[in-house]
């Protein structure tokens, strides 16, 4: 049984943009269409070892660069610190590894960067991702840029989106349409949605933020959209303690509709406690979702391949 999701009214602070800010007009509302079948892939992509030997996650795929988050260690009763790395994802299997994270860090993302998203800007990706600059701090949105996907850039404007007055922004999702940069991210009010009309250079909240709340069965978090013929798709989080991955639509990116739950925890040691960060793609011919797991028995990048057609 689908369940519309209406955008609920937020404490408005400073500036912020109606939907069709930039020029677009949007169709209101949101389709009523199920997430599809899928089948894990038992063996991770990618597992914690080196620089990121306590955990892997976030992974974002953007042609054949992999980019994801690692952290070498926990820290008990607070943020762990995570670092940016790449990778390159072939024929369905992980090379070039980068030895080290590769965004160079500064103040404002001296403590932790973490779940990076890529757009690709001609002959240039654009990474944007999470910082902190320490533990105690409410996380914000910066953007770096490289030709290779090793060497990358921080934008010296960074944070492009501090989000100051409603408890920073972390987890991001953008896509490029209509000459426009949209973001969904996670606050400590929901999910959320930002527009930018610069070309990314800097980022407005949508007036009536959250636009996913917390839900019956946990709070939100991790939001991946993407543009699917003539609607949104949306991925994301639900959970407290463990998460799995919810299912929503929407024709204007601000207004959802949730349906069944897209994944829940798997069986294996990697993946029985956690599914987040989903990422539709296609690996090798077989389209599905890249995810990041937790388990019992440490964590991964995983894939889950779509079962039939749709």
């Amino acid at each position: 049984m689908l369940m519309l999701l209406m955008a609920c009214n937020a404490e408005k602070e400073g500036a912020c943009v109606d939907v069709d800010a930039g020029g677009r007009d949007r169709v209101s509302g949101a389709p009523e269409i199920g997430p599809p079948a899928l089948s894990v892939r038992p063996e991770p992509l990618l597992s914690p070892e080196d620089w990121y030997r306590f955990q892997v996650t976030t992974p974002n795929l953007q042609g054949d660069l992999l980019s994801f988050a690692g952290t070498p260690e926990y820290v008990p009763g607070n943020h762990n610190p995570y670092y940016v790395g790449t990778a390159r994802l072939i024929d369905g299997a992980i090379t070039e590894i980068s030895p080290a994270p590769v965004i160079p860090p500064a103040a404002w993302d001296a403590f932790s960067q973490h779940d990076p998203y890529v757009l690709r800007d001609n002959d240039r990706y654009v990474l944007y991702y999470q910082g902190r600059p320490d533990a105690d701090s409410d996380p914000g949105i910066g953007r770096a840029s490289s030709t290779d996907g090793l060497t990358w850039t921080p934008d010296p404007q960074n944070p492009v989106f501090a989000n100051t007055g409603n408890n920073g922004a972390s987890h991001v999702s953008v896509l490029e349409k209509d000459g426009l940069i949209e973001m969904w991210y996670a606050s400590y009010q929901g999910l959320a949605f930002a527009l930018s009309t610069d070309g990314g250079a800097s980022f407005t909240p949508y007036c009536e933020n959250p636009i996913m709340p917390p839900q019956a069965d946990g709070s939100v978090k991790a939001p991946d959209v993407r543009w699917n013929v003539d609607h949104y798709e949306m991925t994301f989080a639900v959970g407290e303690e463990t998460w799995k991955t919810a299912w929503a639509t929407s024709y204007d990116g601000v207004t959802w509709a949730r349906g069944d739950d897209l994944l829940v925890t798997g069986t294996q040691g990697w993946n029985d406690e956690t599914v987040v960060n989903m990422q539709y793609v296609e690996l090798d011919g077989a389209p599905g979702y890249l995810f990041a797991g937790v388990g019992s028995e440490g964590s991964g990048i995983g894939f889950a391949e779509v079962i039939g057609a749709r």
